[in-house]
């Protein structure tokens, strides 16, 4: 099959990997992975930045890490959306949990 037009882009908002979700790591993968074997008219791209730790380090465990997770899915990656997911024709929220982000995205793009 011959398309004369180019590809639809798709960002597929990942969860951050260092939050450790391999179900829903493995579902944004196979997402992805299904785009590009089964949809010729797709083009997509995995979005998901590092996850940016501040009091994880410090002593006391679980409460640190629990307080980076909360700055990083709230404050952190809208704000790397904003500046690094530009450009794509739509964009899909892998994870409901995540469903928040799609307030850094244009909602007109947003599935």
């Amino acid at each position: 099959m011959v398309h004369l037009l180019p590809p639809l882009t798709v960002g597929v908002v990942c969860d951050y990997a260092e939050e450790g979700w391999p179900s829903m790591d493995l579902a944004a993968e196979l997402l992805v992975a299904g785009l590009r074997e089964y949809a010729p008219g797709y083009e997509p791209a995995a979005l998901r930045p590092r996850m940016p730790r501040v009091f994880g380090r410090a002593p006391g465990g679980r409460t640190g890490r629990n307080a980076d997770r909360l700055l990083a899915r709230h404050l952190a990656y809208p704000a790397w959306l904003r500046r690094n997911a530009r450009g794509m024709d739509l964009y899909h929220e892998a994870d409901h949990s995540y469903a928040h982000l799609v307030h850094a995205l244009p909602a007109e793009r947003t599935l």
